[in-house]
């Protein structure tokens, strides 16, 4: 059969589209990997070669490649930091980290979900005071592997609650600023915070917590850049800034972790947007609450006042702030916290969960699975890992989150002098029965001198919002 004279012409132009289009579809697949895999030389951000798994997740698919031991390229300039490549090869490097973590994911918080795709990510809220076991809550929350945490972002606040009337009265100033940073950050609009970052760079903890940022933010500065201010930075003693270990050890520049368009498409990439709290009461969160385009859920944690009060004891930012040590602060709301439960748990029934510290931490077995079902997180190896490494011994100082859990809430009644526990019953009488927690009657402990057969909890107690 005589062939077309345009034929030959034709399948050259196919088979040039086609390659084209392979091209252009591997260039712009999400790669995942380790994060062994990853390693700094100098100011570049080098990727080792290795195979990566083929595989699909949703509308992201993966394939099997290698890269080469080249530096990625940027294509944005971010003017503020020396590296312009370095922001985004850290995005190209959070965004394999998040594919990778997909063999255990359910279909609840997918990547379609992130802001960068125009979903709706899920966002959680633990509400609390200050040593109340959240820090150790929201650690958990974190060994989800597709959470953007924001830790403590009232720190500015200071040693301050933000309050609001549990009966629906107006917010203060105070509580209208709180709320428009919380659902700025949970909206990853960083452009409207530069107060906020400005302020991190001397409070670091902000970002130290957030395991997505603090460990890839910082950049290691090549000994090329140290020359003629090497001095200044080795006594320059903000660590926001850089971090000077030991002599010879390269020190790492941190600019990139306060860089407002840089955290904006970080935070962006996340299904998931998670907030620990100790200032802010749960009457106060309601517009966050009420607002369906949050998609937000608020779990409350509670603890016994006595403990509460005797972990406070060992930091030494709470002596001389009433909203710290003064039980009467305390307990007042442990009240109002109670009575915004009662109404917003029928207002907004399925976005606010309470729990006691106690109840959570003696039975993680059965309260994490349900804690984790509530905020729409995978129950995931991770944090069974995280779990079992994490909650049978004590190890660490007062702010470690490695703690034999069934004995960590109870450890007050050992700690505190029984005038100490009167001082703290007294004014919490109304607060402790609400709560379910039992008056000790330190008169007949003096006399019987067992703390072992005290239990601090109400027998049959179940709290009425459950």
């Amino acid at each position: 059969m005589k062939k077309h004279p345009g034929t030959n012409a034709w399948i050259v132009v196919i088979v040039i589209v086609t390659i084209c289009l392979a091209f252009f579809r591997i260039s712009s697949v999400r790669y995942y990997q380790n994060h062994e895999q990853f390693s700094h030389e100098g100011d570049a951000f080098r990727i080792r070669e290795d195979a990566l798994a083929s595989n699909d997740v949703g509308a992201h698919p993966r394939t099997l490649a290698k890269f080469t031991e080249e530096p990625l390229r940027a294509n944005q300039n971010y003017v503020e930091h020396p590296d312009e490549n370095y922001a985004e090869q850290i995005l190209f490097y959070q965004k394999a980290i998040l594919l990778d973590a997909t063999a255990e994911i359910d279909t609840v918080a997918p990547l379609e979900r992130s802001p960068e795709l125009d979903g709706t990510p899920v966002r959680n809220v633990i509400l609390t005071t200050w040593r109340s076991g959240s820090t150790f809550l929201g650690d958990l929350m974190i060994s989800h592997p597709r959470t953007f945490y924001h830790y403590e972002p009232l720190l500015p606040f200071g040693i301050n609650r933000v309050r609001a009337d549990w009966k629906g009265g107006s917010l203060t100033t105070n509580a209208t600023v709180a709320l428009k940073l919380l659902k700025d950050l949970m909206m990853c609009r960083y452009a409207n915070l530069s107060d906020y970052l400005e302020f991190g760079k001397s409070h670091i903890y902000l970002m130290t917590h957030n395991e997505a940022l603090w460990p890839r933010c910082r950049r290691l500065v090549p000994d090329s850049e140290l020359s003629g201010y090497a001095q200044d930075i080795r006594n320059d003693a903000d660590p926001a800034s850089f971090v000077d270990r030991t002599s010879r050890v390269p020190l790492y520049d941190n600019s990139l972790c306060f860089d407002a368009r840089f955290l904006s498409r970080l935070c962006a990439m996340f299904p998931v947007q998670a907030i620990k709290t100790v200032r802010l009461g749960l009457a106060a969160a309601e517009p966050l609450i009420s607002d369906p385009r949050m998609n937000l859920r608020v779990l409350l944690l509670v603890r016994d006042p006595r403990g509460t009060m005797e972990s406070r004891r060992h930091r030494d930012w709470c002596p001389g702030n009433a909203d710290c040590d003064d039980p009467v602060k305390l307990c007042g709301d442990l009240i109002a916290d109670y009575h915004a439960a009662e109404v917003l748990t029928r207002k907004y029934p399925g976005k606010v969960r309470v729990e006691r510290y106690e109840d959570f931490s003696t039975d993680l077995e059965n309260s994490v699975p349900k804690i984790f079902k509530f905020l729409r997180l995978a129950f995931t190896n991770t944090t069974k890992n995280f779990l079992e490494s994490h909650t049978k011994v004590n190890v660490g100082g007062v702010s470690s989150t490695f703690r034999d859990s069934k004995r960590a809430p109870f450890e007050w009644r050992y700690k505190l002098s029984l005038e100490e526990i009167d001082l703290v019953q007294r004014p919490c009488r109304k607060a402790m029965k609400l709560w379910g927690y039992k008056l000790m009657n330190t008169t007949e402990i003096r006399t019987k001198l067992n703390m072992d057969e005290f239990n601090p909890l109400v027998n049959g107690y179940k709290l009425p919002f459950v």
